[in-house]
């Protein structure tokens, strides 16, 4: 567990899915860990989910950069 909050761990850990509210669950797009309705749990996906959406821009741009050399 980070320090000052929860975490989320995929069951893959090398899924790419994105945390999603299922039901009474947080659960994952792709391996479908889950994890309870928590306030805290609630911020760890939040936060999980803006850093893929980082990684996924940072890849599409370093993408474009090579492929336009």
């Amino acid at each position: 567990m980070e320090s000052g909050g929860e975490c989320v761990e995929h069951d893959n850990p090398d899924c790419a899915g994105r945390w999603r509210r299922d039901g009474g669950a947080w659960r994952c797009s792709g391996c479908g860990a889950a994890y309870p309705l928590t306030p805290g749990v609630a911020r760890a996906t939040i936060r999980e989910n803006a850093c893929g959406l980082l990684l996924a821009r940072l890849t599409a741009e370093g993408r474009a950069a090579i492929e336009g050399e």
